[in-house]
């Protein structure tokens, strides 16, 4: 059983590392990350913390479209043969 998390992120370089304390203990196997245009360093937080159990997907788009941001995440997470898929904002 593959258990992936799909986590919607911007600007949670400040918080990542706290939730990070409960989340390693999850049973996730890959964690698929949109960041949506962050200002900050998130996604440099996200690669140390996470490693290579984390995929970033960084948005450029010019309007925010939540669909369109978690459809992308599930699409690849369908494509990863992910048998469960948790799907979560970085500040739940």
């Amino acid at each position: 059983m593959k258990v992936e998390a799909n986590v919607m992120i911007q600007n949670e370089a400040l918080i990542l590392p706290e939730v990070f304390r409960y989340w390693k203990n999850y049973p996730i196997d890959k964690w698929v990350f949109y960041d949506d245009n962050s200002s900050d360093d998130t996604v440099a937080v996200i690669k140390s913390l996470f490693g290579d159990s984390a995929v970033v997907f960084e948005g450029k788009r010019d309007e925010f479209s939540e669909s369109h941001n978690r459809s992308m995440m599930l699409e690849f997470s369908r494509g990863d043969n992910a048998d469960f898929v948790l799907s979560i904002d970085a500040d739940e």
